[in-house]
C-alpha cells in the first residue's frame, strides 16, 4: 500500500512522455544519416519545440535522452568532418550539412560589398509623358543611391 501512495504523490497527471532512449536512438540514427534536427523530429512525430523543452529539463528520462542524442550528433559531425578534410567524394554535401548544423563553426562569415546598376527604358510619344518619366526616373535613382540600413545585419 505504501508503494501505491508514493507513486500517486509523484504522478503529476497529464499525458505520459514520449521521451525515451528508443526515441533518442531513432532521432540519432536519422541525424547520423544526414537529416537535420527538424527533419528528424518530424520523422519521429515530435516537434522541434518539444525537443527544445526536453533539452532544458534536468530530470530523467530527459537527461539520458539528451546525452544519447549528443553522442549520435558528435558521431555525425565527426563523420562529416572526416569527409570534408579527406576530400571524399561528395564532401561538399557534408560541408553544407556542417554549415547548417554548426553555423558558428562552419559558416563563412566574410562580407562582400556589391554594387548593383540597373537601367529602365521607357518611351512616351508625347512631351508630357517624357517629362513625367524623366522625373520618376530621377526619384527612383535618388532612392536607390541612398544607403538602406534595413539590409545591414
Amino acid at each position: 500500500m505504501a508503494d501505491k501512495a508514493e507513486s500517486e504523490e509523484k504522478d503529476v497527471g497529464g499525458r505520459p512522455t514520449r521521451c525515451s532512449l528508443e526515441l533518442a536512438n531513432k532521432l540519432g540514427s536519422l541525424v547520423v544519416g544526414g537529416a537535420s534536427i527538424i527533419a528528424a523530429c518530424g520523422s519521429t512525430g515530435i516537434s522541434p519545440t518539444c525537443l527544445s523543452k526536453w533539452k532544458k529539463r534536468t530530470d530523467e528520462p530527459y537527461v539520458g535522452f539528451i546525452s544519447t542524442l549528443k553522442v549520435y550528433f558528435s558521431a555525425a559531425v565527426a563523420d562529416a568532418e572526416a569527409k570534408v578534410y579527406g576530400g571524399a567524394k561528395g564532401w561538399q554535401a557534408s560541408a553544407r550539412w556542417l554549415e547548417s548544423m554548426q553555423r558558428d563553426r562552419w559558416c563563412r562569415t566574410e562580407r562582400r560589398e556589391v554594387e548593383v546598376k540597373s537601367y529602365i527604358e521607357v518611351s512616351f510619344p508625347d512631351r508630357a509623358g517624357r517629362e513625367a518619366a524623366k522625373e520618376t526616373a530621377e526619384q527612383v535613382g535618388e532612392l536607390l543611391s541612398e544607403p538602406d540600413d534595413s539590409l545591414e545585419s
